[in-house]
């Protein structure tokens, strides 16, 4: 070890640093704070008879994430609610919802420009 570290020290490259990268790592949840203003939808999407069910129809109710936690939701439940479009933040003032991206449409869906017109034969 002794002798690598020296090679490496002539070579100029530091091993006191290596990052440690997981290729399969995934990357992390969004962070919700408490105060987020937040609306679920009210039919419960959830399987009936599990266990997220019943939490969800304990924290359907919450309008903000702090709420939704005091009510038994857990944080990934949130997260993939947000993810599966049962949840959906919303703007201050306005009680609506905010503006979220759109999904990319399809590749058969997209247009460069407007419409063009069939000719007339």
């Amino acid at each position: 070890l002794k002798r690598l570290q020296a090679h490496r020290a002539a070579k100029g490259t530091d091993l006191s640093f290596r990052p440690r990268v997981c290729p399969t790592s995934r990357p992390m949840p969004p962070k919700f704070a408490d105060d987020m203003a937040i609306a679920f939808q009210q039919e419960n999407p959830k399987r009936p008879g599990g266990k997220a069910h019943e939490r969800y129809e304990r924290y359907k109710a919450a309008a903000t994430v702090g709420e939704a936690i005091g009510l038994g939701a857990l944080r990934p439940d949130i997260a993939s609610d947000m993810k599966a479009g049962y949840c959906h933040t919303v703007q201050e003032g306005l009680g609506g919802p905010a503006a979220a991206p759109q999904a990319p449409k399809a590749m058969g869906q997209i247009r460069a420009g407007p419409p063009v017109a069939s000719p007339q034969a």
